[in-house]
C-alpha cells in the first residue's frame, strides 16, 4: 500500500533570498519522503514550522512574537541560540535534514527566548521592582530607575554568564531586599555578548546613529576596542559597516553596540549629510577661455554645422 502524502505548512520570516531559495529546494526534496510542503510568509501563512532569520528586523520581531507559542521553529543566524538552529549560510542538505526532523516531530520546539531578566529590564512586565533568583544569585530589577542591584562582591560578568540559564524565578520586592551594588541598564546592555543580542532592539544596517552622551560602562567588561568604537559613535553618526571598517572590528561586535545604544535610549538616529557640490565657476570666464582655445587652433565655436 502506498504511503499517503502528508501536506505540511512552512512559513518564513526575515530570511534573505539565498536562504529562502535553499529552503525551497530543501522542502522540495521532502517529496521523496511523501511530505508535500506549502511555503508562505509568517504571519499571513499559518504554519507547522516557522523558519526565522535573525539578521533582520522582521526575523527578530517574529522570533520574539513566537515565544511561548505552540509552533515548531528553526532559527538561522550567525550566533547560536537554544533550540533548533542552523548557522548563517546553511546548505540545502542541512536545511533538508532539519526540516525533516521538525516536520516529523509531534511536539512543538520551544522558541529560545531572551533572558527573563532582560525582559524585566525592557519593562515587558510593568515598571514595578522585582527580585529575580537563580541558584543562589539574586538581582533586584528597577525598570523605573533603569538600574538593577546586585549583592556585594558579585561581578557584572558573573551575572551575564547566568542570564540564559533556565530556572530563573521572580517575586515582587515586598521585603526590600538589601542589595548594595547598583548597575545601570546601560552598563548591562553594552556588556552583553553576541548570543544575547536578539534580546535587544534590531539594528538596521542602512540607518546611521550617534550616541547622545557617553554611556555608563563597566570596567570589568569594557575592552579598548569597544571604547574606541563608542568614542567614534559619540563623535558623529555612523552606519554599522562603516564603523566596523574604521575600527577594524567584526560587524557583529559593532551591531551589538548599536543594539545596546538603541536599548538604553542613547541612540540618536541621524542621516549622514551628503556634501554639497562646489559652486560652478562663472560661465562667462569659461566662454572667454574656450574662445581663446578656439582662436589658438584656428577654429570657430559658432560656425554652422554642415
Amino acid at each position: 500500500m502506498t504511503t499517503p502524502i502528508h501536506a505540511m505548512r512552512v512559513a518564513t520570516a526575515g530570511l534573505d533570498l539565498l536562504h529562502t531559495t535553499r529552503l525551497k529546494l530543501a522542502c522540495s526534496l521532502l517529496l521523496a519522503e511523501r511530505i508535500d510542503v506549502q511555503l508562505g510568509e509568517w504571519p499571513q501563512h499559518a504554519a507547522d514550522v516557522v523558519v526565522l532569520g535573525l539578521e533582520t528586523a522582521d526575523g527578530l520581531a517574529a522570533w520574539q512574537a513566537l515565544q511561548g507559542q505552540p509552533v515548531r521553529v528553526l532559527v538561522v543566524s550567525r550566533t547560536p541560540v537554544a533550540g533548533a538552529w542552523l548557522k548563517h549560510g546553511a546548505t540545502v542538505r542541512e536545511l533538508n535534514e532539519q526540516m525533516r526532523l521538525l516536520l516529523s516531530s509531534p511536539h512543538a520546539t520551544p522558541v529560545a527566548e531572551p533572558a527573563l531578566l532582560l525582559r524585566h529590564c525592557r519593562g515587558e512586565f510593568g515598571a514595578g521592582v522585582v527580585v529575580l533568583r537563580n541558584a543562589g544569585l539574586q538581582v533586584r530589577v528597577d525598570p523605573a530607575e533603569h538600574c538593577l542591584h546586585l549583592p556585594a562582591g558579585v561581578a557584572l560578568d558573573a551575572l551575564i554568564a547566568a542570564l540564559d540559564r533556565s530556572g530563573w524565578q521572580h517575586t515582587a520586592d515586598d521585603a526590600h531586599t538589601p542589595l548594595p551594588q547598583r548597575v545601570s541598564f546601560e552598563a548591562l546592555y553594552f556588556a552583553l555578548p553576541e548570543h544575547l543580542r536578539p534580546a535587544l532592539p534590531a539594528v538596521e544596517p542602512s540607518h546611521a546613529l550617534q550616541l547622545r552622551q557617553w554611556p555608563e560602562l563597566s570596567a570589568q567588561t569594557s575592552s579598548p576596542a569597544q571604547l574606541l568604537a563608542i568614542a567614534h559613535l559619540h563623535a558623529r553618526p555612523w552606519r554599522p559597516q562603516a564603523l566596523a571598517s574604521a575600527c577594524k572590528l567584526p560587524l557583529q561586535t559593532v551591531e551589538c553596540l548599536f543594539a545596546a545604544a538603541l536599548a538604553s535610549g542613547l541612540a540618536q538616529t541621524a542621516e549622514i549629510p551628503v556634501p554639497s557640490l562646489p559652486p560652478r565657476p562663472d560661465s562667462s570666464s569659461n566662454s572667454r577661455f574656450f574662445s581663446w582655445v578656439a582662436r589658438r587652433f584656428g577654429l570657430s565655436l559658432f560656425q554652422a554645422q554642415s
